[in-house]
């Protein structure tokens, strides 16, 4: 018999011991492991499946605070957690309770008892992770779920399903050792999600390179739903520059002709414009699928008090630290477009910790460009395996290295002067130490 899960810690430590980078084409374990669990993803209502670089957490974020605006029960599948597993797994914005996850965490263990049995192998890290959140929300009597796809899209453990709308927010280089060495191969992967069944896919802005590939895999799968795409069906443009940590205000025009002058969200940075736009359009051309009504007063007051945790993420004011998983080029560029645009007039502190098996060339351009511009960039490590260490930092640059803890400290206690920030970023993994020592 396997360990006995009798606590949150417990179940915890168990979650902790299963990861898996490895992506393995093909589902016949999981579509094995669904048919012990009596095929539970069977009872999931209609499926919006999000692929892309950069920006699906975001853009799940809006949808998740739409759909609630309009009292629908939504479910969302996201990764990874900032401070508790229990994050992946939310209910109309609400994490699932430990006790349910202690009992999950169990019918998993048992799960994994059956298919080694069996001779199958166990499910591990992110295949675990996908079944757990079916098993989940099949009991949970959903309008919608929301499934955000963990690396790539086409051999993603979340592609075991058949979505109804599938979005791809953004292209870009990550991940490269999996999914490809151009956009082109990158592409591919990503619109992996899209299957015969789904009646509506949605774009972000996407680069040409990426977007040549779409014809024919439309094709192949003889799409026949509707194809909506950013700056070609559906516009998003800033009302005026925002500044500092102000909330922004957006032009939105949707692909049914619908306009809003201004909707204002909470959510820093320009990029978050795009995933706004998308997530609106998304949004009501789901809605008007299901042939609801849209009571726009109630979604856009929504959208003003979503935010999405480790995304230049406020953690204090006074002194202002501010938190970016930003963990690959793309990202980087978000947060230099920040930089440049939000902090301009800021005396900034910069903190950098990443992982050994991501771009770290790439990522240098950045953090020198800064420290070239008189900003103070650092390079630090965290507890995790596969973080950049000290030694090798020094091995590809002569920035400077600091323990973080210390500093963050340091900076809380003296650095209450004005137009003074201190920003961490790298690893989402990197950004949930911080917030737990935050805390």
């Amino acid at each position: 018999m396997g360990q006995e899960i009798t606590s949150i810690e417990a179940a915890h430590d168990w979650l902790s011991r299963q990861t898996s980078h490895q992506l393995r084409p093909g589902f016949d374990r999981m579509r094995h492991a669904l048919s012990l669990l009596g095929q539970p993803q069977a009872s999931l209502p209609s499926i919006i499946q999000l692929a892309g670089t950069n920006g699906k957490g975001s853009t799940l974020a809006y949808l998740q605070g739409l759909f609630i605006s309009q009292g629908l029960r939504v479910g969302a599948f996201s990764s990874p957690h900032i401070l508790a597993f229990n994050e992946r797994l939310m209910v109309s914005g609400q994490p699932i309770e430990d006790e349910k996850l202690v009992e999950l965490v169990r019918t998993m263990v048992e799960l994994n008892e059956k298919l080694i049995a069996q001779d199958w192998g166990p499910l591990s890290g992110f295949e675990l992770y996908t079944v757990m959140m079916l098993v989940y929300f099949s009991q949970c009597q959903l309008d919608v779920c929301l499934i955000e796809v963990g690396v790539g899209g086409l051999w993603d453990c979340t592609n075991v399903l058949e979505a109804d709308m599938a979005l791809i927010t953004t292209i870009g280089y990550d991940h490269q050792d999996r999914l490809g060495h151009s956009l082109t191969e990158i592409a591919q992967q990503k619109f992996g999600i899209i299957k015969p069944k789904t009646g509506i896919v949605g774009l972000g802005r996407l680069p040409q390179e990426a977007l040549a590939v779409l014809p024919d895999l439309l094709d192949n799968q003889n799409f026949q739903g509707q194809v909506m795409q950013l700056g070609r069906d559906f516009h998003v443009t800033p009302v005026q520059e925002g500044r500092g940590l102000s909330k922004r205000n957006w032009q939105v025009t949707l692909p049914s002709g619908r306009h809003f002058d201004q909707v204002t969200i909470a959510m820093l940075g320009k990029h978050q414009g795009d995933n706004l736009a998308l997530a609106l359009a998304s949004f009501e051309a789901w809605m008007n699928q299901m042939k609801r009504e849209i009571d726009w007063d109630q979604a856009l007051a929504a959208l003003e008090q979503v935010n999405w945790q480790g995304r230049l993420e406020c953690l204090s004011h006074e002194p202002l630290i501010l938190v970016d998983g930003a963990h690959n080029s793309q990202g980087l560029q978000a947060l230099d477009n920040f930089l440049t645009h939000d902090l301009a007039d800021y005396q900034v502190t910069l903190i950098f910790a990443g992982l050994k098996r991501k771009d770290q060339a790439s990522h240098l351009t950045y953090l020198h460009k800064w420290a070239e511009e008189g900003m103070a960039v650092y390079l630090s490590t965290f507890d995790y395996p596969g973080a950049m260490t000290q030694a090798d930092w020094q091995a590809q640059t002569a920035l400077p290295f600091l323990d973080w803890q210390p500093k963050l400290v340091d900076y809380q206690a003296s650095q209450k002067q004005a137009k003074k920030a201190l920003i961490l970023t790298g690893s989402l993994y990197f950004i949930s130490q911080v917030k737990e020592f935050f805390r």
